[in-house]
């Protein structure tokens, strides 16, 4: 990327303090051609290589069965459930759904989605347009999910 459009990225990324957003620490330059974005915090994976990981597992087809339950387990996930589950939790009071929900894999990919439109709900209300959203910009942690990757993002306020 070029170095003009790595500060848009992070222009765009100054204006934005959201709890599903990754955070702009700072930015610095090591060569005049050479511009570095600092961003917090790191995650274990992707929600793409997340999707990934829980196809292979439930079908089987894992090229590395460890790698995939490893990052499962570091994102606090006991196991990848079922549809079928999440809606008899839907049924069950709320406080025994929330625990459940939150140990499988299927529970955690609904509350991503819930945390993805309010993350973007939030830019749009900044007059800023992701524009590239996909799941290789959505970053997970142990109970936390962030939108990333600005860097096509475009502020709107004066279109």
């Amino acid at each position: 990327m070029t170095v003009e459009k790595l500060r848009e990225e992070a222009n765009a990324m100054e204006r934005l303090a959201h709890k599903h957003i990754l955070k702009l620490v700072g930015t610095y330059t090591l060569k005049r051609s050479d511009l570095y974005i600092l961003l917090y915090p790191a995650a274990v994976c992707d929600l793409s290589r997340f999707l990934e990981d829980v196809d292979d597992i439930r079908t089987g087809s894992y090229s590395d069965r460890e790698d995939a339950f490893k990052r499962l387990h570091v994102l606090g996930l006991k196991e990848i459930g079922s549809i079928e589950d999440l809606a008899q939790l839907g049924s069950a009071s709320q406080s025994a759904a929330a625990v459940s929900r939150t140990t499988t894999a299927l529970g955690f990919l609904q509350q991503t989605l819930g945390c993805i439109t309010e993350a973007l709900a939030y830019v749009h209300e900044k007059d800023i347009r992701h524009r590239d959203l996909k799941p290789k910009n959505i970053l997970l942690s142990p109970g936390r999910v962030y939108l990333a990757d600005f860097g096509i993002a475009r502020d709107v306020r004066e279109s």
